[in-house]
């Protein structure tokens, strides 16, 4: 498997990691991260890991300005489209 800006490999090689990532598909992942925790999560074990990781995004994205920002610290193509104004032609 071969590595690249859109599909980096993790540390150990195994594995094609997702990158790129769209304001769309983060709208997504809050969605869902808040119905898992409604109705799947059982334990407060699960929940405080969706909590800590919902935080994490949601620091990441502060931390940036709300710019999408990739694994390498670059922008998306879309990391201007959450203030409205998107980063492609």
């Amino acid at each position: 498997m071969r590595a690249t800006r859109d599909r980096p490999l993790s540390s150990d090689g195994q594995w094609c990691l997702k990158a790129d990532t769209s304001s769309d598909e983060l709208d997504g992942h809050y969605f869902f991260y808040g119905v898992y925790y409604d109705l799947v999560a059982r334990s407060e074990e699960e929940k405080r890991a969706v909590r800590d990781h919902v935080a994490a995004m949601t620091d990441h994205l502060v931390d940036h300005n709300f710019q999408l920002v990739d694994h390498d610290g670059t922008a998306t193509r879309w990391a201007s489209s959450i203030r409205g104004t998107s980063t492609t032609t």
